[in-house]
């Protein structure tokens, strides 16, 4: 099992590279698909994929290379989707927005940290 869930945050941490590598490389299409998403669906997306992300790093951690660390950060992501929950639609969107509205500096710096995340889980699954 630990070989299977090692798999799981490796191809998570590719996921979240690529997504990064995108964002950075094109910042404007990246913000364009996240648009073109319904508030619901950016809501359902945010909240969900934190909490599965968070289920997973947290079953995942005894079998990755810093499993304190991997646990700390899957207990992060389960707390950020809860979160989410109170802070509702509007506010995320209202956050989303104004993160829209930001210099493509400050989004493409906020893609490569995505993508630093992606290889580091990267790491930690190998």
């Amino acid at each position: 099992m630990s070989e299977a869930m090692s798999s799981i945050v490796l191809l998570i941490g590719l996921v979240i590279a690529a997504i990064g590598l995108a964002g950075v490389a094109s910042p404007n299409s990246a913000i364009r698909k996240i648009q073109s998403w319904s508030r619901g669906s950016r809501f359902a997306y945010a909240v969900g994929i934190r909490l599965l992300l968070g289920v997973v790093l947290i079953v995942a951690a005894p079998s990755t290379r810093f499993p304190k660390v991997v646990l700390a950060l899957g207990i992060i992501a389960v707390g950020a989707a809860l979160a989410l929950l109170l802070v509702g639609k509007d506010r995320l969107d209202s956050l989303m927005q104004w993160w829209f509205n930001r210099s493509h500096v400050t989004q493409r710096l906020s893609f490569f940290v995505a993508g630093v995340f992606g290889v580091f889980l990267i790491y930690c699954a190998t």
